[in-house]
């Protein structure tokens, strides 16, 4: 297990932006996230965080 950057695609609840999150790790690459337990104010928290993410991709003119 690593800690991989990658977009996710459902994990937590986020999709569509780049984020690190502990990943099982093979031959075939990251194979599998484990998402970590978050009580309410860390949900938000990284829901925040993940929002100014994809809010800065967009000033980029990336998004």
């Amino acid at each position: 297990m690593l800690d991989v950057s990658r977009v996710q695609d459902g994990a937590l609840g986020l999709h569509g932006v780049a984020l690190s999150l502990p990943t099982v790790v093979g031959r075939d690459g990251g194979t599998q996230v484990l998402e970590p337990a978050l009580d309410a104010a860390e949900q938000a928290a990284l829901a925040r965080s993940a929002q100014v993410l994809r809010d800065a991709w967009a000033t980029l003119g990336a998004g």
